[in-house]
């Protein structure tokens, strides 16, 4: 009779190694159905608005959104860009008649019109990206205010 040590094939040093599991169509999916989703953070909710602010026809699409936030910076980059516009004559007018008559006072005049339609914008597109409240002088009150928007 054979005892039950002889009956094992393996030997003693041999190594148990488990069979390949076999894959079904439900197991390809790589992530479980269960799996929570990626919350979406504030500043993809913010980015149309924060793009408003330097091509500000883009801040009529952030109008559109639900969150008021993105709301209130879509609304406060228009009537920037829009007050901007609207200076634009103006503003070419006086500096032209300036670089006439002093021309380095002209042209000190158009670079701080220059970094007036610049460098704003880039500031608010940054601040507002970052998820921060910042009102433009007089603009941002008035705008804040019609939208009964709390910054």
């Amino acid at each position: 009779m054979p005892s039950a040590m002889q009956s094992n094939p393996l030997p003693e040093h041999a190594e148990h190694v488990e069979a390949p599991a076999v894959s079904t169509p439900s197991d390809s999916n790589p992530l479980p159905s269960s799996a929570p989703s990626k919350p979406v953070s504030a500043s993809n909710d913010l980015l149309i608005p924060a793009v408003g602010y330097v091509f500000w026809p883009l801040a009529v699409i952030a109008l559109m959104g639900q969150n008021a936030k993105a709301k209130f910076h879509g609304a406060q980059a228009l009537v920037w860009g829009l007050a901007m516009g609207l200076l634009y004559l103006p503003v070419m007018i006086v500096g032209g008649l300036l670089s006439i008559m002093i021309p380095i006072l002209g042209m000190v005049f158009f670079l701080g019109y220059l970094a007036l339609i610049l460098g704003v914008p880039l500031y608010m597109a940054y601040q507002t990206f970052k998820g921060k409240d910042v009102l433009l002088p007089v603009i941002g009150q008035i705008v804040a205010d019609k939208m009964g928007y709390k910054a």
